[in-house]
């Protein structure tokens, strides 16, 4: 699964089901000097093992489990100043098969 934050003002949570892998890339918007892009957990601690960065705009994990659920922080920045959005990642038990989210409501569809 990957799944493309576009609107870096917004925050998301993302449902994933325990042992599928799991990409977030954190598209920023185009700047007149090009934005830096950087991930860390919510609290600002590094990003640590299972999960790893690829080209630094991608968070990435190959096999999901219960307790990799957590949240996480992408930061942009250039001259012009700084956005960042939280991504709450949450690992089910369930097989997840269809997942719509309803004025803040999740709703699953599954087997």
């Amino acid at each position: 699964m990957i799944l493309v934050i576009n609107d870096i003002d917004m925050e998301k949570e993302h449902l994933v089901a325990k042992g599928q892998p799991f990409q977030l890339l954190c598209k920023t918007p185009k700047g007149i000097s090009k934005p830096k892009v950087r991930w860390t957990k919510a609290d600002g601690s590094a990003i640590a093992k299972p999960f790893y960065l690829k080209n630094n705009k991608t968070l990435s994990i190959d096999k999901t489990t219960l307790n990799d659920s957590s949240s996480f922080k992408c930061i942009a920045n250039n001259e012009a100043g700084s956005k960042e959005v939280v991504v709450q990642i949450i690992v089910s038990g369930n097989d997840i098969t269809f997942f719509i989210v309803l004025y803040n409501h999740a709703v699953l569809f599954g087997s």
